[in-house]
């Protein structure tokens, strides 16, 4: 194995442990985890916890993280994903998934729930995977009954050591016994032995894409599957039947989720939405506490701008203002505050908007809800 390759399989060694049994250097076998699914697992989101991490290395923290005795949630973290970077973390008496979303904001990445996962990577793709994932298993749904099961088998899922993704997709086949067309697009790499949840067949299958950028369609009647990239942003079509309070609730839904599709007949209510807005609109309708702010976070909305020879205190003051967030700035980025910056961004995440402006003159932040914190970038 050439440097290069074992650089590639040290990097997935690091990501893929986290959904696997934990390992200390010296163990030879894994141990099998039995992760938290359905309402244990909800519960569990719920729970609140603290976490308080000093420059902890990624993939060490996630590790502890999820397989504690009273957590034993499922964490995958994106081959794109660095495993070795340092991450500070503060978290008190938050719910757990709460937790989850300000660690991903800490290492500057986006996370889902994927089933009974939770799924670290880049934004773009864990703000799309799990509409993915159910419109793939919304098209298994209208397959006939043969395919229909094969293509929807829930089933945990294991791999013994120096895998490759590529064998991984061929096994899926083999088990679903359909074709695969486009399997050239997975690049080869190197995996580690691994242990997951049960997840559906096409879950599976789009869990080891995604890190890709890779997802897939299904055609001539689930007999075939072809790999594409990753599609935009969609939307899932759910109907909901609106009793008691749950009517007047539904008034609010226009306010709040200004981009969302929707249509009444009698007490029924169809809206068309990405499964995160779905499952914000599902806690409006039974009544749930939700902050009446827009329905995309900040973090997962994209942003046009050009700007000229600005300070970066005056740009960050025009966007927290533009955002309608409150800004706070550390005292000690007063001096960093007045280097003067020029960007033009189109389409840019959040993430990118903030680095454009922050990095040049040495600064970061934290966005908590709708606060928005100024901090050094190095402590």
């Amino acid at each position: 194995m050439n440097s290069r390759s074992r650089a590639v399989a040290a990097a997935l060694f690091a990501a893929v442990t986290l959904f696997a049994a934990p390992l200390t250097p010296h163990d030879a076998q894994a141990q099998t985890v039995v992760w938290k699914t359905g309402v244990q697992l909800r519960r569990q989101l719920a729970t609140p916890i603290s976490i308080r991490w000093s420059s902890r290395p990624l993939r060490d923290g996630l590790v502890n993280l999820s397989t504690q005795s009273g957590i034993r949630v499922a964490m995958f973290l994106d081959r794109r994903i660095d495993p070795d970077q340092r991450v500070d973390l503060e978290v008190q008496d938050r719910p757990l998934e709460e937790a989850l979303r300000e660690l991903a904001r800490s290492a500057r990445m986006g996370v889902c729930l994927f089933g009974p996962v939770a799924y670290f990577g880049p934004e773009q793709t864990t703000s799309r995977l799990p509409t993915r994932a159910a419109l793939l298993a919304e098209t298994v749904s209208k397959l006939e009954p043969e395919p229909r099961r094969s293509l929807g088998a829930v089933r945990g899922w294991q791999w013994d050591e120096l895998a490759t993704p590529r064998e991984l997709v061929e096994r899926l086949a083999e088990e679903a016994s359909v074709e695969i067309d486009g399997i050239d697009r997975i690049e080869h790499d190197l995996w580690p032995a691994a242990d997951l949840p049960p997840l559906s067949w096409t879950d599976r299958l789009s869990l080891v894409l995604a890190g890709f950028d890779l997802s897939f369609e299904i055609q001539d009647g689930g007999a075939r599957v072809a790999l594409i990239p990753m599609p935009e942003a969609s939307t899932v079509r759910r109907s909901y039947t609106l009793v008691g309070e749950m009517v007047q609730n539904a008034e609010r839904i226009a306010a709040l989720f200004p981009d969302v599709q929707q249509e009444r007949t009698g007490n029924r209510l169809t809206v068309d939405a990405t499964m995160e807005q779905h499952k914000a609109i599902g806690r409006l309708l039974r009544g749930e506490p939700l902050d009446d702010k827009p329905a995309t976070p900040l973090d997962k909305q994209t942003y046009t701008i050009t700007a000229a020879n600005q300070s970066v205190g005056a740009m960050v003051r025009q966007l927290a203002e533009r955002m309608d967030v409150e800004v706070k700035f550390d005292r000690r980025t007063s001096a960093a505050l007045r280097v003067n910056v020029s960007i033009e961004l189109k389409d840019a995440s959040f993430d990118t908007l903030m680095r454009s402006v922050l990095d040049p003159a040495g600064l970061t932040y934290r966005l908590e809800g709708r606060t928005l914190e100024i901090l050094p970038a190095k402590p």
